[in-house]
């Protein structure tokens, strides 16, 4: 079934799961997206979320996160840039390139962008001066994502959530495609 609305790799852990009759985990990010491949929604109905774009790298130095986070919401692009305190930068070093250079670098002092994709599909005129509303809710979303994304490395940093799966379950992955 194809699905024509916005949808993002992180809801394919929560279908996943929800095809399978497994537990969401209280910790979670991305929606199911099982109503919709079961005809249990319409799409028309449906109410897709903003997809998110990350490209992170970890600090050299001090392990912190940095690059951009960002986020397509119908007509509204936004970036929010990633950059610790005192965060060294090479470009090259572990394969990092000219996606986070200007970010990181002086190329791009502003943490937060804003554009219009409608009128400015190819993002070179920011609009955070025209709308300062949209600048306050997108730099809160990324924000509270940055947050998300920390909160799941730390439990994937400790060994993550355990799972019993039944024979009925172990059956069924297969038929989805993601093992053998």
């Amino acid at each position: 079934r194809r699905i024509r609305k916005p949808v993002s790799m992180l809801d394919v852990l929560p279908t996943l799961l929800d095809l399978t009759g497994l537990q969401q985990p209280d910790l979670k990010q991305g929606q199911s997206l099982a109503p919709l491949l079961l005809g249990q929604v319409a799409e028309a109905d449906w109410e897709s979320r903003p997809v998110i774009v990350e490209v992170l790298e970890a600090d050299v130095a001090t392990g912190q996160l940095m690059g951009n986070t960002e986020m397509i919401d119908g007509r509204w692009g936004a970036s929010l840039c990633v950059r610790p305190p005192g965060a060294t930068f090479v470009i090259g070093r572990n394969g990092v390139g000219d996606a986070l250079y200007g970010c990181v670098r002086a190329m791009r002092p502003e943490r937060f962008l804003l554009f219009d994709l409608w009128e400015d599909p190819l993002l070179q005129r920011p609009i955070n001066a025209e709308r300062p509303d949209l600048v306050e809710k997108y730099t809160a979303l990324l924000e509270a994502q940055l947050e998300a994304n920390a909160a799941m490395r730390t439990l994937v940093g400790a060994g993550g959530e355990r799972v019993t799966l039944t024979p009925a379950q172990l059956e069924m992955l297969p038929t989805l495609g993601y093992i053998r």
